[in-house]
């Protein structure tokens, strides 16, 4: 057998997923719970990663609550309470990508769609780029994004969404404003959405004690189980 140290010399990657299969085989929680729900830890991290590129100077935790407050714990209760609709809808959505992708020209394709629906094809979004302004998946998005780049479809505490940003305004890259065409595919009713809200404001709490800790005390007072 291969000593550790010498596994871990010789073959650096391999060891760290060995590590990470013992890790998650101890039991170890890989997310957060919200009573049924599972919030996945890698779906938060890789949040938290993409606005760290807005907010270099925010503690990690105040990224991850802000993430988890402001849609990314909404949207997993949604989708996963209507498991039927949201995949009906992501294809929807889908369709929409795959025409971005095969277009030279996608802000005109979100213009086209926002025609469809009635809406004037020049209304450009403008909003602060933190998840409190825009919603939590929709401002990680955007804080990786360039001028002129799209991205999408991202499970939302609304449905599925496609973010196009038109313009970055200058200024401090926490606070200038971002310009966005944004194709927004409900899944539920506004009802759906307050049940999903509410649920996070209420269910037990368990998981990994990580993520269990980044939430305040009073949002978490009275409601964190045990992990099983």
């Amino acid at each position: 057998m291969v000593a550790p140290m010498r596994l871990f010399r010789a073959f650096p990657f391999v060891a760290l997923l060995l590590l990470a299969g013992l890790t998650a085989g101890c039991g170890r929680p890989e997310g957060l719970l919200v009573g049924e729900t599972t919030v996945p830890a890698a779906d938060l991290e890789e949040a938290a990663a993409e606005l760290r590129a807005s907010f270099e100077v925010e503690g990690a935790a105040t990224l991850r609550w802000h993430l988890l407050e402001f849609g990314l714990a909404e949207a997993a209760l949604l989708h996963d309470a209507l498991p039927v609709e949201s995949a009906a809808v992501r294809k929807v959505a889908e369709r929409q990508a795959d025409a971005l992708r095969a277009s030279d020209d996608p802000a005109a394709v979100f213009r086209a769609w926002l025609r469809e629906q009635g809406e004037p094809d020049d209304m450009i979004t403008y909003t602060q780029p933190n998840p409190a302004s825009m919603g939590a998946r929709e401002a990680a998005a955007v804080a990786v994004l360039a001028d002129g780049e799209w991205t999408g479809p991202l499970r939302t505490a609304t449905g599925w969404e496609l973010l196009y940003l038109v313009e970055r305004v200058p200024g401090p890259r926490n606070r200038a404003n971002v310009g966005t065409y944004r194709m927004t595919f409900p899944v539920g009713t506004p009802a759906d959405r307050a049940r999903a809200r509410e649920a996070w404001d209420t269910l037990p709490l368990a998981g990994n004690p990580g993520i269990l800790d980044v939430l305040p005390l009073e949002f978490r007072a009275g409601r964190v189980q045990e992990t099983p």
